[in-house]
């Protein structure tokens, strides 16, 4: 007995010994500066990438040419945000946090509580390269309390006064054929088309036969913009409505419900997730979807493999009442970002590393590699080298700590020439017919705002509502109703603050 008691003590030990081994693997604590110039090692935290962000090419290219060494952990992949919380709340001395649009209100709250640092002091100071190639407009993207917390990446949209969209809906172009109806112009021609695909059924799918198969019918893309609300905020006598106290809207939700009656949207929709809508699209059962050109290509191969001969066609956004028609612009005109802790051990460096990405070679070798290497240059153009780029870039955007505005858009081009059809879907969707339906996002320059942290609470409300009216599980009578705790949670101070800014900078 006294044997086994020793020996599980024996392996106790050993099992301690092993943890606090492993412990210290994962640490970077080892080095804390560069032993070629004595520049501190900088700790970073970002989003989770699917590839070791300390190995990864363009990382290392970076300690190169700026003269630092940078050691990145990651957020999880699942409640990024929980974590991000929890490394604030313990002050973890991150040098810097790089986060997507989506953790903005977060960012937001750290910035009011005085947990992150302003930067408009050291940007005069040490950010020459970063004043030079970021607009003033995407700063303002970054202030609080007229207070600059974050340094923009703003991606594609660039600081280009003119928005994009990146969905539209899409049909079978073969059934649209076999039908022998043109690209409908009118809400009724597009109601009319629906009614075709349920009819003529050309997949014979019978029960299973689907006309649109929507992503989400709070919003379907083109559709929503006949009825005048195709930004969660409009303008309406000159002031900015939210669609959940615009009456449009209300008759919105009753035509998509008068759908949804006729057996013309997909009667699923509710459970649907993006994999099964796509399924539902390629596997020839619905005739209609809202695609994005990112997803076109692997839509196309699909659906051709299950249907040969079948084609897909972009439908222009249906004219409705009044002559109401567009596409509301995408509003997430902020990519992400990057923010200094005050846990931070090593501000200043920072801000003095973050400027140094923004030199004009040292910018585009993180964003598109090396011409020659990972790219070559045609009529203007940045061709991407096949597999180079994308081994060694595909992943880069998750390092920019700011971009140049003018520049960036064009050389993020590259990315999406991978395939021919994906460049060719987003240029379609960019070109000067399709740029008359883009519908400005009033809000779009818009700081965070105070009131912002009850947004998703309360879009949450609107999709419920939304939904209880499409399937009639709630009627429109309940609308008022849902309007009065709709501004109880927050919607009237949001409305308030948002027109104040409106006001001054419309």
């Amino acid at each position: 007995m006294r044997k086994l008691s020793r020996n599980i003590l024996s392996m106790a030990v050993m099992f301690a010994i092993a943890l606090v081994m492993l412990s210290g693997c994962g640490k970077n604590t080892a080095v804390t500066s560069n032993e070629k110039n004595g520049k501190p090692v900088l700790k970073a935290l970002i989003n989770y990438m699917r590839e070791d962000p300390n190995t990864y090419p363009a990382v290392k290219d970076l300690e190169e040419k700026t003269g630092y060494i940078v050691r990145y952990d990651m957020l999880p992949q699942d409640n990024p945000e929980e974590k991000l919380n929890l490394i604030i709340a313990s002050n973890e001395d991150y040098d810097m946090i790089i986060c997507t649009n989506s953790q903005k209100a977060r960012w937001a709250e750290y910035a009011r509580q005085g947990a992150l640092f302003p930067l408009d002091e050291w940007i005069a100071q040490y950010g020459e390269n970063m004043r030079n190639v970021i607009k003033g407009s995407s700063f303002d993207l970054m202030k609080i309390d007229d207070k600059i917390y974050g340094i923009p990446t703003l991606g594609a949209a660039g600081g280009n006064d003119v928005g994009s969209f990146s969905s539209m809906l899409a049909v079978r172009g073969d059934w649209m054929d076999l039908a022998g109806t043109a690209q409908p112009q009118t809400l009724e021609e597009f109601t009319n088309l629906l009614q075709i695909l349920k009819d003529k059924d050309f997949g014979s799918n019978k029960e299973s036969n689907i006309p649109l198969v929507p992503s989400n019918v709070a919003e379907i893309v083109g559709v929503i913009g006949a009825f005048g609300v195709p930004n969660a905020w409009n303008e309406v006598d000159g002031a900015l409505l939210n669609r959940a106290e615009d009456l449009r809207y209300v008759e919105y939700l009753k035509y998509i419900a008068h759908l949804y009656e006729k057996g013309l949207i997909d009667r699923e929709f509710a459970t649907n997730k993006p994999a099964t809508i796509k399924e539902k699209f390629t596997s020839g059962k619905a005739g209609m979807m809202s695609l994005a050109y990112y997803d076109v290509a692997s839509i196309t191969d699909a659906l051709a493999k299950n249907v040969p001969n079948s084609s897909i066609r972009f439908l222009n956004p249906p004219i409705g009442k009044d002559g109401m028609r567009g596409i509301g612009e995408s509003p997430n005109i902020l990519d992400r970002f990057t923010f200094i802790p005050k846990s931070s051990k090593n501000p200043v460096e920072t801000m003095k590393y973050i400027d140094l990405k923004l030199e004009q070679d040292t910018f585009r070798l993180l964003a598109i590699g090396e011409e020659g290497k990972h790219y070559t240059i045609e009529d203007g153009q940045y061709i991407p080298i096949d597999p180079t780029f994308y081994d060694e870039r595909s992943y880069s955007n998750n390092f920019l700590t700011g971009q140049d505005d003018e520049m960036y858009p064009i050389y993020w081009q590259a990315r999406v020439r991978k395939d021919q059809r994906i460049y060719d879907a987003f240029m379609y969707m960019r070109d000067d017919e399709r740029s008359k339906f883009i519908v400005t996002n009033p809000i779009r320059n818009a700081p965070s705002l105070q009131n912002e942290k009850h947004i998703q609470v309360l879009n949450q409300m609107l999709s419920d509502f939304s939904m209880k009216i499409v399937v009639g599980a709630s009627s429109v009578s309940e609308y008022d109703n849902f309007l009065k705790k709709w501004r109880e949670e927050g919607g009237e101070e949001l409305t308030k603050e948002v027109n104040e800014w409106y006001r001054i900078n419309k």
